[in-house]
């Protein structure tokens, strides 16, 4: 059942919405109708959590703006749910509208947005709707991630009189609230300094504030998931929730009803996590280790002993049937295997080793058979993460984290500033030891693979983290072998590909050896450009090593915006153009 599930879920995913709607509530009706037979139990039970989810994506695919209501000029009145993120002078954030005809969850963008632009405020704006669109081809794609976020139309922010804050209106995102003002008291403690962004997303998942740099470094030297909250976290609140529960139920013991000492520590311990998980924004890693610790309390009450591996099958149904749409996020499959390859060691016969190799043992499984997953998805894996892990992870478990989180706790409710700056000072010397390794050349590596090499290297992984001996180490090093030499050279003499940049133009000319673009696509203001978001990307998945020519028709930003970016990605390639580019026309 537990394999059933996702895979039935990532089927009705690539259906069509308005099918899902149509017949998926009926089906449920009667699949609840069929539960009272024992029949149909079985058929019930399983088709079940896969229609829920279909419905759920179905109304979420359905909650989008209309053609009649792009294009158009509003006035609304807005909750801001997700934290602004500025680049240059644009600033982007998620807000739910007042207006209930509209979607749940409108991407905005404002161009010189004011200060004092936070989470949980509530303004009037006066807004340009638009419908979500996708661009085709390599790079980031965005309709998927609005379909995770919830997001069901795009806005920008227009010049007006009426755009300003409404401090006595109710806001509809309270939490983000919340969280907004305790990242704001964290930096107030710390000021401007390196590790602030970094505390605020160790503390409480809030990484708006990482810069370009930081997440350079941190896929860099393969450590993005120090600052995802996840089991390391919850078990650190939970733990201490329980010390302090188990110390209160001795405290009161001697009260005629007072509730055992070891029901109390445990209730106080899902609770914690629980409403640390709520200030966390409810990430799937987050919510994957409550659960999986929420299942383990109550295992421990019932005093039921269940293997891992069903535990975590229990715990990615629970996950899927909380939030169906996060089979697509890179965050769901991440979390869980890596979850997955620490508990590889458990099927083999135990052998008493010491502690050390146990955790080098633990880390280069995790590295292992999460690399292929990573090259899919980010087309990249860092060489130098088992050696950084190895070392960064104890460091961040034993000092930085604790440290952040007692800081943080004691910053928001007490005197504890002291500790959270002790907290930013030892950070500050984890990243630059982050950085130090992040020098050495050569261990960040996008090699040109295919799907086939892919599949087959996870293949390889597997067979290599597993710990029993077969199959053998030839089997694993063959699969391997596609990977590492890379696909075959095509033979085709001139390939000519028109690269959608939206409004704009840019035409990829390849040969054998040579590759020449003809214009560079539109930039916009605030420093983005799809040179960046959509020509690096295709660039690296064709395997091009290089570009040799680049070729602009005329200054215009929808030809030329992404000159600059590509003349720094590509140092030695000959840009040609009729007028001098150093002012791009707009």
């Amino acid at each position: 059942l537990s394999l059933w599930i996702p895979a039935g879920i990532a089927l009705v995913l690539s259906m069509p919405g308005p099918w899902l709607m149509q017949l998926a509530p009926d089906l449920i009706a009667t699949l609840l109708l069929l539960l009272r037979f024992s029949l149909g139990r079985a058929l019930a039970l399983a088709l079940l959590p896969v229609l829920l989810a279909g419905q759920v994506a179905g109304l979420r695919l359905a909650d989008r703006l209309t053609p009649a209501s792009a294009a158009q000029d509003r006035v609304l009145i807005m909750s801001i749910c997700g934290f602004p993120s500025a680049r240059g002078r644009i600033t982007r954030f998620s807000a739910r509208p007042h207006d209930a005809s509209l979607p749940q969850r409108i991407s905005v963008s404002w161009f010189d947005a004011p200060p004092g632009l936070r989470a949980g405020s509530v303004w009037r704006l006066r807004l340009r709707l638009r419908a979500a669109r996708r661009l085709h081809g390599s790079g980031a794609d965005r309709e998927r991630g609005d379909f995770l976020r919830g997001i069901g139309a795009g806005a920008s922010v227009r010049r007006s009189l009426l755009n300003g804050r409404l401090p006595d209106l109710r806001s509809r995102c309270a939490l983000d609230g919340l969280r907004a003002d305790s990242a704001a008291r964290i930096g107030e403690v710390l000021g401007e300094r390196r590790s602030t962004p970094w505390v605020q997303a160790l503390a409480l998942a809030v990484r708006n504030d990482l810069s370009d740099r930081d997440w350079q470094l941190l896929r860099a030297t393969g450590t993005t998931h120090l600052v995802a909250i996840s089991g390391l976290h919850i078990g650190l609140v939970a733990g201490l929730a329980a010390g302090l529960g188990r110390g209160l139920g001795l405290a009161i013991a001697w009260l005629p009803r007072a509730p055992p000492p070891r029901s109390l520590s445990a209730l106080i311990a899902a609770s914690a996590a629980l409403a640390y998980s709520a200030m966390a924004g409810f990430a799937t890693p987050t919510l994957r280790a409550l659960t999986m610790l929420c299942l383990a309390i109550l295992l421990l009450a019932l005093r039921r002993e269940v293997r891992p591996w069903r535990l975590l099958a229990v715990t990615l149904v629970c996950v899927l049937l909380a939030q169906p749409p996060s089979l697509l996020a890179a965050g769901f499959w991440l979390s869980f295997l890596a979850v997955a390859a620490l508990m590889l060691p458990t099927t083999a016969v135990a052998i008493p080793v010491a502690a050390w190799r146990r955790t080098w043992s633990a880390q280069w499984r995790i590295c292992l058979c999460l690399a292929p997953l990573g090259l899919f998805l980010f087309d990249a894996v860092s060489l130098s993460a088992p050696v950084v892990n190895l070392l960064a992870i104890p460091f961040f478990a034993f000092l930085v984290v604790p440290a952040v989180l007692a800081g943080g706790l004691l910053a928001l409710v007490g005197p504890g500033q002291w500790l959270l700056a002790l907290a930013a000072d030892v950070l500050d010397i984890a990243i630059a030891g982050l950085e130090r390794f992040a020098l050495v050349p050569g261990l960040l590596w996008q090699p040109l693979v295919t799907s086939a090499a892919l599949v087959a290297a996870g293949v390889a992984a597997v067979f290599l983290a597993w710990p029993r001996p077969a199959p053998r180490l030839a089997v694993a090093v063959l699969l391997l072998v596609p990977l590492v030499a890379g696909p075959p050279d095509s033979r085709a003499m001139l390939r000519v590909q028109v690269v959608d940049v939206g409004q704009g133009l840019a035409v990829l000319v390849r040969t054998r050896n040579r590759a020449l673009l003809y214009d560079t696509g539109p930039s916009w203001s605030g420093g983005g450009s799809a040179a960046r978001s959509r020509l690096l990307p295709l660039l690296h998945d064709l395997g091009l090593p290089r570009v040799d020519r680049i070729l602009v028709s005329h200054s215009d930003s929808d030809h030329a915006g992404g000159a600059a970016v590509l003349s720094a990605a590509y140092p030695r390639a000959r840009l040609y153009s009729p007028q001098p580019l150093g002012d791009v026309a707009t």
